[in-house]
């Protein structure tokens, strides 16, 4: 255990921990174990800050956070200016340091705050593409092996601005830092595959952990009353468009009496404008929450929606998200689409799941099978709860602590 005690992990984001829970479960699993764990993240100046300075303070994390807001306003000038001039030098050239920060400036304030770190790393263990070239960076100063978890396929993303220019930088970033990590992990097992494919990679290489929670995060079910009306739920960081959630609130219209949806998370304005009026009344907005909370709010329901599209970007058709995992452990039924990535992992899961193609009159049929059977289904709540003890995240992160000893 001493031995243990002295080794030290730097996790490294670009994103603030409340809006990268995959981060935060492997901080708790390798603290418990010992290891000494700090952390680079971001705070954006905005709802997330709070959720995540509790995470903080719950989990006593030594961590260094950057901002990313306007305060202070040189440090957004200088990564602004930083950022504009490397998009622009990078057409003429094609360096690492520069094809990193014209894909996101993030990665120049990280690398900024990397340069004046003095404490000794054993291990570096880098979320979200922008932390790649840092993490890279740092490990090349340290001497230090390093980690990347790639929770989505990034070129295959929705890229607003830019799109092929920025698709070409991701897939340079990717072929040219990946090949040095020790270990790369993936979200979902299409990810991995298509990771594989892009680098050349003989099957295995990169190892999939799946996007589960810690099994004492979830209580025991809630058994509703027969005559209650079907309640669903749906959750995420933002409340948008291109989720799947017009297609479900336009079919749902004909059963609203018969239904509840919540949505909890940010709304959007336009979104909330559009879909969240005085006629949809069986719809309640319930305001971001800590995912403890979170997850024990999900055991008041019948069904969660698991409603990705594939018509959004390739990236959600092979993607596995947290929620999925999050209703399977807290024993809900889910109603989730025909994308390849959860027809895929849902074959072995029929029983606890209804697959949707993606229209509103499938999503109309499907929603009228669940109130038909939704007695059924609340009888089986209890079932449901207890075989998904074996998707625990404990289970997922073991794989890797295995292999920590080979490096540090």
């Amino acid at each position: 255990m001493n031995e243990i005690m002295s080794k030290n992990i730097l996790f490294i984001t670009t994103s603030s921990l409340a809006t990268n829970p995959r981060l935060v479960k492997n901080i708790i699993y390798f603290k418990s174990k010992g290891y000494n764990c700090r952390v680079l993240a971001f705070v954006y100046g905005d709802w997330s800050d709070k959720l995540s300075e509790d995470i903080i303070k719950k989990y006593e994390i030594d961590c260094q956070l950057i901002s990313v807001s306007r305060s202070p306003l040189f440090l957004w000038i200088e990564a602004a200016i930083v950022e504009r001039l490397a998009r622009f030098l990078n057409q003429l050239m094609s360096t690492e340091f520069l094809t990193a920060v014209a894909s996101n400036k993030r990665s120049y304030l990280l690398w900024r705050a990397i340069r004046k770190l003095d404490f000794k790393i054993d291990f570096i263990e880098a979320h979200t593409l922008a932390a790649l070239y840092p993490a890279r960076f740092l490990s090349k100063i340290k001497q230090s092996p390093f980690m990347f978890d790639i929770e989505d396929f990034h070129p295959e993303e929705l890229i607003q601005k830019n799109r092929v220019q920025e698709k070409q930088r991701r897939i340079r970033i990717l072929k040219s830092h990946l090949p040095e990590a020790e270990i790369v992990t993936a979200a979902s097992p299409l990810i991995a595959f298509h990771l594989e494919q892009l680098l050349d990679w003989k099957k295995g290489t990169v190892q999939v952990l799946n996007n589960s929670f810690y099994a004492n995060e979830f209580i025991e079910p809630k058994l509703i009353q027969e005559g209650k009306k079907v309640k669903f739920v749906w959750f995420s960081q933002t409340i948008s468009f291109g989720r799947g959630l017009e297609l479900f609130i336009e079919a749902a219209h004909m059963f609203s009496d018969k239904i509840e949806l919540v949505l909890i998370g940010k709304i959007d304005k336009q979104f909330s404008d559009t879909y969240i009026n005085s006629t949809n009344h069986f719809i309640q907005v319930v305001s971001p929450m800590s995912q403890l909370d979170l997850h024990k709010e999900l055991s008041n329901y019948d069904i969660g929606l698991a409603i990705e599209q594939s018509s959004a970007d390739f990236n959600r058709e092979i993607c596995l998200s947290n929620k999925l995992f999050a209703y399977l452990q807290a024993g809900l039924f889910l109603f989730a689409t025909n994308t390849k990535g959860q027809t895929d992992f849902l074959k072995d899961q029929k029983n606890h799941c209804l697959l949707v193609n993606q229209n509103i009159k499938s999503f109309a049929k499907s929603i009228e099978i669940i109130i038909q059977s939704i007695t059924v289904i609340r009888l089986d709540k209890e079932n449901r709860f207890s075989a998904s003890e074996k998707m625990c995240y404990k289970n997922e992160i073991s794989k890797i602590e295995k292999q920590l000893v080979n490096f540090i």
